[in-house]
């Protein structure tokens, strides 16, 4: 399922709501999120420091980063 960037909080709210919430209940439940974004013009520094900060913070998967 690929969510709308411009609706993410209501799309995932919807899958924890209707799927997830009924799973839990039974099992042990993992999830997964991935976040893809591609610039032609390459992101500004600021911008990788930012996201990179903020995904270590959240405790990303190592390895997990920019790309050249």
């Amino acid at each position: 399922m690929v969510l709308d960037p411009s609706r993410y909080g209501r799309d995932f709210q919807k899958v924890v709501d209707e799927v997830i919430a009924n799973l839990k209940e039974h099992s042990v439940v993992e999830i997964r999120l991935e976040v893809t974004a591609e610039s032609v013009a390459g992101f500004p520094e600021h911008v990788v420091r930012t996201v990179t900060e903020n995904a270590n913070v959240l405790r990303f998967t190592p390895g997990s980063g920019f790309m050249e």
